[in-house]
């Protein structure tokens, strides 16, 4: 089982991103915007939440913090601070795929 390199951090994040949200893109970037571009509302913000916490296994996320997350760039860098402090880890590819096949993904994703 091969963890998943640090400097996948943010494909992962794009690709949960997209999987999660109301609003479906092509393409999401750093600064794509939750609410405005992809339509995030709370329910899909909770369920976003958990996943990361399920894909990084982190206790939990700062409430104060997860709720003022506004773009695809600040979910990278939370996790990364987060996974910097010692909080969670890096999941392994096996992990990860269980995680995003159900929601309709696949990990690495098709090009």
């Amino acid at each position: 089982m091969t963890d998943i390199a640090s400097e996948q951090i943010p494909d992962v994040i794009s690709q949960l991103v997209n999987l999660i949200a109301p609003t479906k893109k092509d393409r999401i970037g750093p600064d794509t915007k939750l609410v405005s571009e992809l339509g995030y509302h709370s329910l899909a913000m909770v369920q976003m939440g958990l996943t990361l916490e399920d894909v990084f296994e982190f206790d939990g996320l700062p409430q104060e913090r997860a709720s003022a997350l506004e773009t695809v760039q600040e979910i990278t860098d939370l996790v990364r601070e987060l996974l910097d402090e010692g909080e969670g880890v890096l999941p392994t590819v096996d992990h990860l795929q269980s995680i995003v096949v159900p929601l309709g993904g696949d990990w690495p994703p098709a090009s």
